[in-house]
């Protein structure tokens, strides 16, 4: 059997397993002694050993968190039965209180697939820190999308490694401390690092001003569109100098200036 993805949802007492597109979608129904999965691996951090199997005999490329208590063995088992990972999602709602897993399970899975990771989401994902960033940029070097927004638990120093990404073309930075600083090193860099961004997120990020814009448009010519609703420091300016500076028709702008 040859499963592309594992997703948790809130509420879900079995993942929901996608076959690849050679073969019909097949989700598994749990047998009678294995109700309420999801609930024995957070009160008890017991692994089922029906999920075990379909682990160890599927070909996972994608695992998507939402909302789901993650046990610290559920991260392990991840980290040595999906060889193939190239996506990993563990996203919360600011509603939803997130579970006290402890962040060296995720950084220790990040680590292990770092080699086939291309696709990185932690929005909301609390217990995540600036060492969770670190070891991204050290261990995933084929990252091209990365969602790191709200979470105010970064640094700048820390969010301007983004930028050491060199395949990275979509980036979520919103509702993080992200100022200036974070595309100042762009202008260091840009000789050596060519990027490739074509999507960048930075709504609801106050402390980026005209000069961090400008910083931005300059050093990523392959932007095609820039979500910076929220971010009341850039002015009007910022505006101007994107019609200056692009020379190609931006398929999606959001922004909170006034024309």
């Amino acid at each position: 059997m040859a499963v592309d993805e594992l997703a948790f949802d809130q509420g879900d007492h079995w993942p929901h397993l996608t076959h690849n597109r050679t073969t019909p979608s097949f989700t598994p129904q749990p047998l009678p002694q294995q109700k309420d999965v999801f609930a024995r691996l957070s009160r008890r951090g017991v692994l089922d050993h029906e999920l075990c199997d379909q682990l160890a005999c599927s070909a996972i490329t994608e695992v998507v968190f939402r909302n789901t208590p993650v046990s610290t063995p559920m991260f392990n088992l991840i980290a040595e039965r999906c060889p193939l990972l190239t996506s990993f999602t563990c996203t919360y709602s600011p509603s939803v209180r997130v579970p006290s897993c402890r962040e060296q399970s995720l950084m220790r899975l990040l680590m292990r697939s770092g080699a086939t990771l291309t696709a990185i989401n932690l929005s909301n994902c609390r217990f995540a820190t600036d060492r969770t960033i670190a070891t991204i940029v050290e261990s995933c070097p084929h990252i091209e999308s990365l969602d790191i927004s709200r979470n105010q638990a970064y640094s700048p120093g820390t969010l301007c490694r983004v930028w050491e990404l060199e395949q990275l073309s979509s980036l979520s930075l919103s509702l993080t401390h992200t100022d200036d600083s974070v595309f100042e090193v762009l202008e260091m860099n840009a000789a050596s690092r060519p990027l490739k961004l074509k999507h960048i997120q930075i709504a609801y990020c106050p402390n980026i001003t005209d000069q961090g814009m400008e910083w931005l448009l300059r050093n990523c010519r392959e932007l095609t569109s820039i979500n910076m609703k929220g971010s009341t420091g850039i002015t009007h300016l910022s505006r101007q100098n994107m019609h200056r500076t692009w020379t190609h028709q931006p398929t999606y702008l959001s922004w909170s200036i006034p024309a």
